[in-house]
């Protein structure tokens, strides 16, 4: 079952610092190379499985607008697997690929 991103704008692109992060722009900003380039391969084979979509639909792991990219694949995606920290956003239709976003007020990053 997965739920809309009925969420703020703090969950896309808000807060920083924290030890985990708090927004699907940190998110998708902390990854290192290597990860950014299994998320975009992920994405190829799920999202774009038979080459479908112009060059405006790749995500290049990359590029300097990496991380934007993934916030506006997260909006047009509309999908999440619960409401509660931490909130797994999913980057394709089917849920298979997507990012952890933990809330703020967790007892976890006070630690």
């Amino acid at each position: 079952m997965s739920f809309d991103l009925s969420f703020s704008e703090d969950f896309f692109t808000g807060e920083y610092g924290q030890q985990r992060p708090c927004s699907i722009l940190e998110a998708a900003e902390r990854l290192t190379l290597e990860e950014r380039r299994q998320l975009a391969k992920d994405l190829a084979l799920w999202r774009f499985p038979r080459g479908e979509g112009g060059k405006d639909s790749v995500i290049w792991p990359t590029c300097e607008c990496f991380a934007r990219d993934i916030v506006e694949l997260a909006r047009e995606i509309n999908a999440c697997d619960q409401l509660s920290s931490p909130v797994t956003v999913y980057l394709d239709e089917e849920g298979w690929v997507g990012l952890d976003v933990f809330d703020s007020a967790s007892r976890e990053d006070e630690r």
